[in-house]
């Protein structure tokens, strides 16, 4: 950009800055996408923002993954056959998949559901799962219910 570009920038910014954002401001901004070509929704700004527009991808990408690995996982964890080691860290794996899952959540769900009954719901089992996914990826589950054991050799 030139000196005289980045002038006209800042101009424009601060014009912009300066109007308080009110409904008859969402009308031009629809005009302005509809001539650059691209698709608005009045309802979702943040998705004009690079920054958002990459993490809403990033969040839809490996949920997708997440959620096929934690579907494998959990067939396997029910598969009797498993042995004991392989059990436990499958474990491990769904505690991880499911972090990633609160991620994909987080970045995904519409902001106007945090403010209603079906938000504060999934906010509450948000943060249960998320705080057992923690201690058990910490090696605190199932510690208060441990039974002291040990090995002694064998005599023959």
């Amino acid at each position: 950009m030139r000196n005289g570009e980045l002038t006209a920038a800042h101009r424009d910014f601060m014009l912009v800055s300066d109007r308080p954002v009110v409904l008859s401001n969402i009308q031009p901004s629809q005009d302005a996408a509809k001539q650059a070509g691209r698709d608005f929704d009045p309802l979702e700004f943040d998705r004009f923002t690079r920054f958002q527009e990459l993490t809403r991808m990033l969040a839809e990408s490996v949920g997708e993954w997440a959620f096929y690995a934690a579907v494998l996982l959990t067939v396997l964890a029910l598969i009797r056959s498993v042995p004991a080691r392989w059990f436990r860290k499958t474990h491990h794996w769904l505690a991880v998949a499911y972090l990633v899952l609160v991620y994909h959540t987080l970045v995904l769900v519409k902001p106007g559901y945090w403010s209603q009954p079906v938000g504060w719901v999934l906010a509450a089992l948000l943060v249960a799962g998320t705080a057992s996914a923690v201690l058990l990826l910490a090696g605190r589950a199932g510690r208060a219910r441990a039974l002291p054991a040990g090995s002694r050799a064998l005599t023959a």
